[in-house]
């Protein structure tokens, strides 16, 4: 089961369930500084590589939430 949604960083890069408004169905890119643009469920693969490398810079970190490790997951990966 995902974890809840959280704000603030998630603990390594990848694609996260990431929102703003807790929308199922975006995932967005964490290179660990800054999301990427939001890409929805069912994008084609060379358009989410494209959007991987577009940073939303304009977007504040804290602002977006996250889920998508198990409890036990963030834990072992917490730093």
């Amino acid at each position: 089961m995902p974890t809840p949604w959280r704000k603030g960083p998630p603990p390594c890069k990848g694609w996260w369930n990431a929102s703003v408004q807790r929308n199922k169905t975006v995932r967005r890119w964490w290179n660990g500084h800054v999301w990427s643009r939001p890409a929805r469920i069912g994008t084609p693969d060379e358009v989410c590589a494209r959007i991987k490398r577009m940073a939303d810079h304009g977007m504040n970190p804290d602002v977006v939430e996250w889920r998508g490790l198990t409890d036990a997951e963030v834990r072992r990966r917490a730093p």
